[in-house]
């Protein structure tokens, strides 16, 4: 269910972004295993060598990423 959700809301946002274009930027966030609180006491050691750049994302990477996103500069 959550990969199909994850693809529900990527789709709508191609959609949303072709259809409001060009006066409402739309963009999405889908970022894969992100280092939180949450995640405390958990090994995804296992999952490294899956990821691209062979670590977990960190939260203030994501939110840097919004804040861009979310200004002129984008």
């Amino acid at each position: 269910m959550y990969h199909c959700s994850k693809a529900a809301i990527v789709k709508f946002s191609k959609l949303s972004a072709k259809n409001l274009a060009p006066f409402v930027r739309v963009n999405c966030i889908c970022p894969g295993l992100v280092d939180t609180n949450i995640f405390e006491n958990r090994d995804f050691s296992r999952f490294l060598d899956t990821i691209p750049m062979h670590r977990m994302g960190d939260s203030n990477e994501v939110a840097k990423l919004v804040a861009f996103l979310s200004s002129d500069d984008a």
